[in-house]
């Protein structure tokens, strides 16, 4: 996305519209990140490491669909 902030708009609220979208975009990635890292390490709790082993042999179930 580095492209995209490069743009420059005449338009002052144009380009206020615009980097609000890009910093609401980074904050969900961000999120989506750290959400991901957690199930990550909830997964390799002994509580679920075992059913989410059994659940990713099946073709198509992830890690994320296990949990």
């Amino acid at each position: 996305m580095i492209w995209i902030n490069q743009i420059k708009l005449d338009e002052p609220n144009e380009a206020y519209l615009l980097q609000s979208h890009l910093e609401e975009i980074a904050y969900i990635q961000a999120r989506t990140q750290e959400t991901e890292r957690r199930i990550k390490r909830t997964a390799a709790l002994p509580r679920f490491l075992e059913s989410v082993q059994i659940l990713q042999e099946f073709p198509g179930i992830g890690l994320m669909t296990a949990m």
